[in-house]
C-alpha cells in the first residue's frame, strides 16, 4: 500500500473532471482534504489495537482514513476498507459537498 504522504500527493489527481470542479469549489470556501492514519485527529479516538480476523491484532494507526474538513471541523471521515483510493476519494467528497450544501454553502456544479 502507498505511504500517507504518496497518498496525498496523488489524489487530486485521480478526480473525475466534474469531481475536480466540485473539489475546486470546495477548496474556494475553505474545506480540505487528506488521508490520515486511522485517528488522528479525531478527538477521544480510540489507540489501542485492532483484531483483525486473520489471527493477529493490528496497531490502529496502520489504517488510514480520507478526511474532509470545513472550518476546522470533519465534514466526513471514511476508513479505507479495500476498496481503490480513488473510489473512496470520490464518494467522501461529494457526501462532504452534499453535506456544504445542506448548509447552505454551494459547492455542487449546477451546470453538469
Amino acid at each position: 500500500m502507498p505511504t500517507i504522504e504518496e497518498l496525498n500527493r496523488s489524489w487530486e489527481a485521480t478526480l473525475t473532471e466534474f469531481n475536480a470542479r466540485t473539489w475546486a469549489r470546495m477548496k474556494a470556501v475553505g474545506a480540505t482534504a487528506a488521508w490520515e492514519k486511522a485517528g488522528e485527529g479525531q478527538t477521544g479516538a480510540h489507540s489501542s489495537g485492532i483484531t483483525t480476523g486473520t489471527g493477529g491484532d493490528t496497531a490502529a494507526n496502520d489504517y488510514v482514513e480520507f478526511v474532509v474538513q470545513f472550518r476546522g471541523n470533519d465534514l466526513v471521515r471514511e476508513a479505507r476498507n479495500g476498496e481503490p483510493e480513488e473510489v473512496l476519494v470520490a464518494g467522501t467528497l461529494f457526501r462532504a459537498a452534499r453535506m456544504l450544501e445542506s448548509l447552505g454553502v454551494q459547492v455542487i456544479p449546477r451546470d453538469h
